[in-house]
């Protein structure tokens, strides 16, 4: 850790460049904030490892907080619960699926669903054991499964209402039903 003061510190630094003084409570602040969000990087990060390699119901609080070098009270007071940790990395790694099928080259919406669905496919292939714990995720509570889930029909709902309105599907087609009905499909077949 760098203490404040120290001449590695960038806080010192700036302290030093102006002359001294006292350090506002923003600046403290600031690094406050800071060492709360590297502390849950770490610890969504070791949650991710550990899910992608091992059965979610076998995952514990504590193992997440040593792999993360905390405490398992650090993981309390910044997530309360091990489902709160598990939906920033199932949230996380929607987040990036959907930013690589924007960037991937598709002609149109229909397109992109193909895309879309292929990069899925390719995802399941390389990492079963974490997508059948997000299937699984949740079973016992019907938030977490919401969590899980609404935000995926959401996405897929919007890809086929994008290939609506370029008149690539019929208007007749409902994206709400069809992007359930894909999400349910893939949660399904992962399912043990």
């Amino acid at each position: 850790m760098i203490r404040v003061g120290s001449k590695e510190s960038s806080v010192f630094r700036a302290h030093s460049k102006f002359g001294g003084g006292k350090m506002t409570d923003q600046g403290v602040s600031s690094r406050r904030e800071l060492g709360k969000a590297e502390r849950r990087r770490r610890i969504v990060d070791a949650a991710a490892a550990l899910v992608r390699r091992t059965s979610v119901d076998q995952v514990s609080m504590v193992e997440i907080a040593e792999r993360a070098d905390g405490s398992p009270a650090t993981l309390y007071n910044l997530f309360k619960t091990k489902d709160a940790i598990l939906r920033e990395v199932y949230d996380e790694d929607l987040a990036a699926y959907q930013r690589d099928v924007e960037a991937a080259p598709a002609a149109n919406a229909l397109d992109r669903i193909f895309v879309a669905m292929d990069m899925a496919a390719d995802l399941y292939r390389r990492e079963p054991i974490f997508y059948r714990n997000m299937a699984k995720a949740g079973s016992p509570t019907l938030e977490m499964r919401a969590a899980i889930d609404e935000p995926r029909a959401a996405y897929w709902q919007a890809r086929v209402a994008a290939a609506v309105a370029e008149k690539r599907l019929r208007p007749a087609a409902d994206p709400g039903q069809l992007g359930a009905a894909r999400a349910h499909l893939v949660r399904g077949a992962y399912r043990e």
